[in-house]
């Protein structure tokens, strides 16, 4: 196992530690590829995240943010490609 992540997208080079990133994590878009979702995705996903300290229902939670975890790694590909 390595200690560099590199971005989801393909053909894209640009890497990150594997310690900077949080517990569990193994995925990551570069900042290049992440500016490209639209707002709309990112923000529904950080009021999520901001629900969840004040809730905890782990199990619904992992499932969600992990779907829009998905939708925003296929929009940045998609995009990347220039579909």
């Amino acid at each position: 196992m390595t200690d560099r992540i590199t971005c989801c997208t393909p053909f894209c080079k640009r890497t990150t530690a594997r310690s900077k990133l949080p517990f569990g994590f193994n995925e990551w878009l570069c900042p290049d590829h992440y500016r490209a979702v639209d707002i709309k995705l990112k923000r529904q996903r950080a009021t999520l995240r901001r629900r969840n300290i004040k809730r905890i229902d782990a199990e619904r939670y992992v499932a969600t943010d992990d779907r829009m975890w998905r939708r925003i790694k296929k929009q940045a590909i998609e995009r990347a490609a220039g579909i």
